[in-house]
């Protein structure tokens, strides 16, 4: 057994449409989500991307 643990928690959200978000034909997919990652370590970073998509 290990003594070292480690969790990750997180969620998001991702719009997808055909006609353009935001006024922008162009962005056809819009993905942002939050993420928090523990180890017994002392480590705790969060972790917040965003990603899009062009046609």
């Amino acid at each position: 057994m290990s003594k070292f643990s480690s969790n990750f928690y997180g969620a998001g959200i991702r719009i997808n449409a055909k006609d353009g978000i935001f006024g922008i034909s162009r962005l056809n997919m819009q993905e942002i989500w939050y993420g928090h990652y523990m180890k017994s370590i002392r480590m705790k970073p969060d972790i917040n991307p965003l990603n899009l998509g062009f046609k």
